[in-house]
């Protein structure tokens, strides 16, 4: 089954990458799987070839050949690719395709106002893929070099996200910003982990996870403390 899709990330995620997408057709959000057990079945930069060897980017619009959906309680946006077929560009896409009609009236973010949801209430999320308007955000790196983000969402304030879009992690290649890094508005694309994820169940918390990041409105490019 084919499917075009506006891609929006390609974050940090158990070595490798965490695509997620926006089904252009049934305007729904989707997330990329391969068969991959070594990095729980995320992408790697292969799976993003084009045939002509270019690399799939942020906000393009590709075609997709899927293979099945992915049984999981709380990852209900998951799907195998089949990867046997190459991304097929389309077009270049924009965030207005899926900023009509989305709805940015919910309460919270993924049930409450924690950087994660505990696993007593993990089963009554719906989805694990939510897209937010933040006002007000603030991205700090701590001396372990972990990226949080702190911000505001229909009058909640939200704070210690981790942060996983490689724009803000990749230190080793990334100049761009020194922290902390301030936005006055910004859509956030938010992810949490998979049903079986480890971590999540030893500690009985399921963090979410900022997979991107597209500010709105730069508030300060730069400041030193």
């Amino acid at each position: 089954m084919e499917k075009d899709i506006l891609l929006l990330t390609k974050s940090h995620r158990y070595g490798g990458l965490c695509v997620v997408g926006f089904d252009i057709a049934d305007k729904k959000f989707i997330r990329l799987l391969s068969s991959d057990d070594n990095i729980q079945n995320s992408l790697s930069i292969k799976h993003l070839y084009y045939e002509n060897g270019e690399t799939a980017q942020i906000k393009d619009i590709v075609r997709v050949d899927l293979k099945g959906k992915k049984q999981d309680k709380i990852h209900k946006e998951d799907w195998y690719i089949n990867e046997s077929k190459k991304f097929k560009f389309i077009r270049k896409g924009n965030l207005q395709e899926i900023i009509n009609g989305s709805n940015f009236e919910e309460e919270y973010i993924f049930g409450n106002t924690d950087y994660f949801v505990d696993r007593e209430n993990i089963e009554n999320i719906t989805k694990s893929i939510q897209f937010v308007i933040a006002k007000n955000i603030t991205l700090y790196c701590n001396d372990s070099k972990r990226v949080k983000a702190y911000f505001y969402n229909n009058n909640n304030y939200y704070k210690n996200f981790a942060v996983t879009d490689p724009e803000y992690t990749d230190f080793e290649s990334q100049t761009k910003y020194e922290f902390p890094v301030k936005y006055e508005y910004a859509l956030l694309i938010i992810s949490l982990p998979t049903e079986n994820d480890k971590w999540s169940k030893e500690h009985n918390q399921y963090y979410k996870f900022v997979a991107k990041i597209f500010p709105l409105k730069l508030k300060k490019a730069k400041e030193t403390n």
